[in-house]
């Protein structure tokens, strides 16, 4: 009885510390997420002819780079155009080093002037 009881005592510490370490691997920094580019951007696609190519509307074109040292999941951008902040999430598998260039759909979002972007929140393994 004495035995079984260590036993389950055991496996309670491992199960604790497998835990505390799976919450550990999930986080990640903004700090690990460079942006090399942001800027607004039209999108097109095809008309309904299908002969020619029509603006489908405005939105941003992201360019960011994983400079941590584990995989990316979620990365989460702030930006701000004429005042206005957008918040956009880019979810994926981002390895150590990968270059990103996403475009994201923005209604409302125009081409006049400069976007601002920044990181606000990143999670993934390390």
């Amino acid at each position: 009885m004495r035995q079984q009881r260590s036993i389950y005592i055991l496996l309670a510490a491992l199960a604790g510390a497998t835990c505390a370490g799976a919450g550990a691997a999930e986080s990640a920094s903004p700090d690990d997420v460079s942006i090399l580019s942001c800027r607004a951007e039209q999108s097109f696609g095809p008309s309904t002819s299908g002969t020619n190519l029509v603006e489908t509307g405005h939105g941003f074109r992201v360019v960011f780079e994983n400079r941590g040292t584990g995989d990316l999941s979620h990365v989460t951008f702030e930006v701000k155009q004429e005042g206005q902040p957008i918040m956009m999430e880019d979810v994926g598998r981002f390895s150590p080093g990968a270059k990103i260039d996403h475009y994201f759909a923005a209604g409302g979002s125009s081409e006049n002037g400069s976007p601002r972007c920044s990181v606000i929140a990143a999670q993934g393994n390390r």
